[in-house]
């Protein structure tokens, strides 16, 4: 079976009922590298949140340049698990720019979001991270989210 015929069948088991069968179709995904980012790009726009999720995943454990724009695009996911996993495969990137693109999320509705998003524009390098950590932990409400927002600044 050719790496294309390969790449195409793990596409077609992110669909698959089976969560542990996902999973590892989004790792041999990200196996293949660069050979599969065009055919993940477009799973970011899937009506099936679930295959919007894993592609992500997928993406951000190959962290091809290709990729950012449209793992910024989903930071706007209306599925809080699709924002999560974009948020957490951008911090991959290592890019400043990116952290500063993910400060908004810091807000999210969603205390897993929030939590994610403060790794990632840590690990993006952004030479505001710190500061924008603080400001968004001085109005945190969660208990949990704060005390993460307190670990990370302590790194």
């Amino acid at each position: 079976m050719s790496v294309q015929d390969q790449i195409i069948l793990n596409v077609e088991l992110l669909r698959n009922p089976s969560k542990d069968t996902r999973k590892r179709a989004a790792e041999n995904l990200a196996g293949f590298g660069s050979k599969s980012v065009i055919s993940l790009i477009p799973l970011l726009d899937d009506k099936d949140w679930i295959v919007r999720y894993r592609a992500a995943e997928a993406l951000g454990m190959i962290a091809d340049d290709r990729s950012i724009s449209p793992l910024l695009a989903c930071l706007r996911d209306e599925k809080d698990h699709v924002r999560y996993m974009s948020a957490k495969s951008l911090g991959e990137f290592g890019i400043p720019e990116i952290g500063i693109a993910l400060i908004p999320l810091l807000k999210d509705e969603n205390d897993y979001v929030r939590k994610i998003t403060a790794a990632s524009i840590k690990k993006s390098g952004s030479p505001t991270a710190t500061e924008e950590i603080r400001k968004a932990l001085s109005v945190e409400r969660d208990p949990a989210v704060a005390e993460k927002f307190r670990e990370i600044l302590s790194e």
